[in-house]
């Protein structure tokens, strides 16, 4: 029997996920599953190389052509009656940012230097469909979110009067914008200072507690997971090496793999 969604008690569905890149090709993820539920911080960890930012991107086909990417598998999301890694581009279009949405490692990246806060917001809501009428609204309701002035200061600033936490909060801003029902964090904080890194994390669980918003949350650092990630999945040359409650996976590792990473963390209370 056709399926047409995930299960009712998942927002993201993920199966026998493939994913071979260049030619020849190389298969940096392979054939992997996993599901996120509604308002839950899932992290996807490992060692940097180990798949963890392609299996994001490989979520909506954000991959760039150059790597020559070949996706398999079936990726599932509550709300949309086909398998994204099959559907039509126009459509799928309509899935990133409006259902999933995408923070990055380099807020820099993020943004076009020669257009300001505002520019790149109208820019996001106009191609969502979002009314002129309440783009106003909208801009100012993500920004508060975010903890940052709604102000015209802030709105007609350019990226690079920001500094690094409040750019990356900036991007956080864009991408709450269409209400997205997860959000993909890859390594977030990894560009920042140890106080900035708690401040955005801090605001991830804010913003999970509030809106209920399912969070994929990669990162090499499992110091960064106590206390926050619900789930915990450790992955290792394009496998997932285990798979369990945060509390579990870093008190009581199963796998080697993932023994090694929580020893190369001393600060972290085991």
């Amino acid at each position: 029997m056709e399926r047409t969604g995930p299960s009712m008690s998942s927002l993201l569905s993920v199966k026998g996920l493939d994913v071979g890149l260049g030619t020849p090709r190389v298969k940096a993820v392979n054939g992997i599953d996993f599901s996120i539920q509604t308002g839950e911080i899932t992290a996807l960890v490992g060692e940097s190389g180990s798949g963890k930012s392609v299996t994001a991107l490989a979520l909506t086909r954000l991959l760039p052509p150059k790597a020559r990417p070949a996706c398999r598998g079936e990726v599932l999301v509550r709300g949309v009656d086909s398998n994204l890694l099959t559907l039509g581009e126009r459509s799928l279009r309509k899935i990133r940012g409006s259902r999933i949405g995408y923070v990055f490692q380099e807020p820099s990246a993020s943004f076009n230097p020669v257009y300001t806060i505002r520019s790149h917001m109208e820019e996001i809501l106009r191609v969502h469909g979002i009314p002129r009428a309440s783009h106003r609204e909208t801009m100012e309701a993500a920004m508060e979110a975010v903890g940052m002035p709604a102000d015209e200061e802030h709105l007609d600033a350019w990226p690079a009067d920001f500094s690094g936490g409040m750019l990356q909060r900036a991007a956080i801003a864009c991408a709450l914008l269409p209400s997205p029902v997860l959000l993909v964090a890859d390594e977030p904080t990894t560009a920042l200072d140890a106080s900035t890194q708690k401040r955005i994390i801090d605001l991830f669980k804010r913003l999970n507690r509030q809106h209920e918003m399912a969070i994929l949350f990669i990162t090499h650092d499992l110091g960064l997971l106590k206390d926050f990630a619900s789930r915990i999945l450790v992955m290792k040359e394009g496998k997932i090496m285990e798979e369990g409650a945060s509390l579990e996976v870093l008190t009581r590792p199963k796998d080697p793999y993932t023994r090694g990473l929580l020893e190369s963390l001393p600060r972290l209370k085991r």
